[in-house]
């Protein structure tokens, strides 16, 4: 009798102690699950996190650093301007007195004009100024409709009326190539200028910074 209470007894205990360690084996599987998926959540959230201070940072940075990439694309214009001014006046077909003319003088007038306004933005577009940006499209846009006039109006004109036009169709195709290519290298300056301007004006708003 004595022995099979002593049995029992020691039943009970073994059944106590199992279920002790089952407990606390789960609760140690439930704390390890917990941070485990605590430190996915940490691992999703930290790339993002890099990304946003990443974000912060560059535009922060654009308080001390110039816009070189909006000022180089439009001297690069102003380049392929000149081009386009030596490949148009440097000759003038035998026959023909096209370019001696004050449309001519004019059109002289507006390649210096254009360059030293490309000039002056591409200074004022290095401190993020939205005016000079918007400038630069403008400017983009006429480049671009210049094509449409001098260029366009010598090749379609004939040499004392004959078959052979002013402006060859090799000249007048580096002709376009030049205005196209600076029209284009004006407009990205001008949109690249605006998108940073913008940009850094919001970031200063969050610093209550006067934007400049």
């Amino acid at each position: 009798m004595a022995n099979t209470f002593e049995r029992t007894q020691y039943e009970q205990e073994v059944t106590e102690e199992a279920t002790e360690k089952n407990i606390v084996t789960k609760d140690t599987v439930q704390e390890t699950v917990e941070k485990a998926s605590q430190e996915d959540v940490m691992e999703v959230r930290r790339p993002l996190m890099d990304k946003e201070e990443e974000r912060k940072i560059k535009q922060d940075r654009m308080r001390f650093v110039t816009n070189k990439l909006s000022s180089t694309l439009a001297i690069l214009a102003i380049l392929l301007n000149v081009f386009y001014f030596v490949s148009i006046y440097k000759s003038d077909p035998t026959g023909s007195r096209f370019y001696y003319n004050v449309d001519i003088g004019i059109s002289v007038l507006l390649n210096l004009i254009f360059m030293l306004a490309v000039f002056l933005c591409s200074e004022g577009v290095k401190n993020y100024n939205k005016s000079y940006s918007i400038a630069l499209i403008v400017i983009g846009v006429l480049e671009f409709v210049r094509i449409f006039f001098l260029p366009l109006e010598a090749h379609r004109t004939m040499i004392g009326g004959g078959s052979d036009p002013v402006m060859s169709n090799g000249q007048f195709t580096r002709v376009v190539i030049y205005l196209a290519g600076a029209a284009a290298l004006l407009l990205a300056a001008g949109i690249i200028g605006v998108i940073r301007s913008v940009r850094l004006a919001n970031y200063k708003k969050t610093l209550d910074e006067k934007p400049a």
